[in-house]
């Protein structure tokens, strides 16, 4: 950290919230050898060259350059960066998407068939809970763009963290329903969510819907 110091200026002006300096990202698990995740590191820790905060309707960007970078250079990086930020308003053709071998169908057979197992196993009592996932190959008409997938999610799903991490050819993207980072002061507050319902149309159904969370055997099991 000292030699980061040294070697960048620190412009945190006076804000209405409180402004990250650094990320990190870690592996889940982070030794996993899976080709799918070659490209992240079990660890990384890293100084972003630009961060956009928002909070409410207030914006503030920040821009890490070292201060040797030609002010030219700097002019340069920020414009490629406000370009690389403009989606395209010209519609384009929807990709077309299909699976990629014949492969996909016997996976999706071998998964509805593990699926009924493990519901015929918590029936009888030798499993209480199972997190069960699969993956799937698709195959698109064109080369994705990343910025169309993240405005598709923050308008599908406005209420959700948005996410995008690429490392080198890869990217981990989604829509998190918990709370990735909250920054107050010196406190950094992050939420893990375990259990869920539905919401009710009126306050009353609310209300019965979450006195049956939070009386539910299988939830109260989970929090232990």
């Amino acid at each position: 950290l000292e030699q980061i110091k040294n070697e960048f200026v620190f412009n945190n002006p006076e804000a209405s919230f409180s402004l990250p300096l650094f990320f990190a990202a870690l592996k889940f698990a982070k030794d996993n050898r899976k080709v799918l995740w070659n490209d992240f590191p079990g660890f990384s820790f890293f100084l972003p060259e630009f961060i956009i905060c928002r909070k409410e309707k207030k914006l503030m960007l920040i821009y890490n350059s070292r201060t040797d970078v030609p002010l030219e250079e700097r002019c340069s990086s920020i414009r490629k960066f406000f370009e690389s930020c403009r989606l395209s308003s010209e519609r384009k053709k929807p990709l077309k998407i299909g699976y990629t071998d014949s492969s996909e169908s016997d996976a999706k057979i071998q998964w509805d068939d593990g699926i009924y197992s493990i519901l015929e196993k918590i029936n009888t009592n030798e499993l209480r809970k199972a997190v069960v996932s699969r993956k799937i190959k698709l195959i698109l008409d064109e080369e994705p763009d990343i910025k169309v997938f993240m405005e598709k999610l923050s308008s599908g799903y406005p209420d959700c963290c948005i996410f995008a991490y690429k490392k080198e050819k890869s990217i981990f993207f989604g829509a998190s329903p918990e709370k990735l980072a909250c920054f107050n002061g010196n406190y950094v507050l992050s939420d893990a969510l375990a259990g869920s319902i539905k919401r009710g149309i009126t306050k009353e159904e609310d209300d019965a819907f979450a006195e049956e969370l939070l009386n539910s055997t299988k939830n109260l099991a989970e929090q232990q």
